[in-house]
This record gives C-alpha cells, structure tokens and sequence, in this order.
C-alpha cells in the first residue's frame, strides 16, 4: 500500500523486507532516500527549500501557506514549485508520491521543522475559518514543540476535542485531548482539566 504499486519503490521495499538493508527510523529503504535526494539536488537551492518546507508540512501543497510558512513571497513560492513540478517532485496541489514527501521531510533539521511548524499554525490562526481548522492548527502547534507555545497548543488541542466530541466522533476527541494533556507543562490545566 505505501509503494502504491510504483515498480521502484516496490522492489526497494522488496529489497528491505528480503535482506538486513540499512533503513532510515522512518523504515524508508536508502536507495529510495538516495533517489529522492538526488532529484531535490537538481532543483535550485531555493526549490530544494521550498520542497522541503511543503514535505514537513504535510501532502497537501498549499503555496499561500507554505509562503507563510517559509517567508518567502507568493510569486517566488509559486515559481519554485513549478520548478519542483518539472522535476517530477510535486504534482495537482500534492507530491507525486507519499515516499518522495516522507523522504524529502526526513532531511529538514528539527529546529527548522519545528519552525516552519509554528509559522503555519500562526498563519492558520489568523484565517476567518481557523475554528473550523481546528485540528489542523493543533497539530502544528503540537509538532512545534518544545520550542513553540505550549499554552497555545493546549488551547488548540482543546478545541480540536471539543470540535470532535461535537462530532460524535470520540476516538479523536480523546486523542486531541491526550494531545493538549501531553502538550501542556506546569499549571497550564487545573487538577480537575486534567481529570
């Protein structure tokens, strides 16, 4: 299911599932790693960047969010990704596959990653249809920790539950609120909260 039937990944998966092949902590065989990165090399620095930015932050390619989120402006985003879409890297608002996303998202240092985090949720937070993205917005806060803002994660998360236990849909809400009592340092909840 991961390899989606593309004869590359399937016999590099093949190749990991039959020997002791070195793997990355992601379980991405090195030959697909090595692949990927050398498709990103092709690319202008700026495009390798900007490919890496939208693999952090999800298989969806948002170019208004990812210049948010990278600083760069929205003509210069949507150029690079051309560039990336020439290369066979990004395709219909996505990546042309779930492994070239996974791969190219395990080369951004944490810190970065924990940043570019922080920034989409700040631009998610200032759209008029941030409550309806509730879930989205926590899960970016969530993953800009430690180094983003813990009580702003707490919130979120919070309302992520409260959105899904609107929904009926109470395996999420527990998550969500398991999120917000991990996220959550100090006395960010009282006793009772975190009952």
């Amino acid at each position: 299911r991961r390899t989606r039937g593309n004869p590359f990944f399937v016999g590099e998966l093949g190749r990991l599932l039959s020997t002791a092949e070195v793997t990355d902590e992601q379980g991405l065989p090195d030959g697909v790693r090595d692949a990927v990165a050398a498709r990103i090399a092709r690319l202008s620095p700026a495009g390798g960047t900007v490919v890496r930015a939208a693999a952090v932050l999800g298989a969806t390619v948002d170019p208004v969010a990812l210049a948010a989120a990278t600083g760069l402006e929205l003509p210069d985003v949507l150029g690079l990704l051309d560039e990336a879409t020439a290369a066979g890297i990004v395709a219909d608002g996505g990546f042309t596959h779930d492994l070239v996303r996974e791969s190219a998202a395990l080369d951004v240092p944490t810190t970065e990653r924990m940043a570019l985090h922080a920034r989409m949720a700040a631009h998610l937070t200032g759209r008029s249809d941030a409550d309806t993205r509730a879930a989205e917005v926590a899960h970016h806060l969530v993953e800009s920790l430690p180094m983003g803002n813990a009580a702003a994660a707490v919130r979120w998360c919070r309302r992520a539950g409260d959105r899904a236990t609107a929904q009926l849909a109470w395996e999420q809400a527990a998550a969500w609120y398991g999120r917000a009592l991990d996220a959550a340092t100090g006395d960010q909840l009282t006793p009772p909260e975190r009952a």
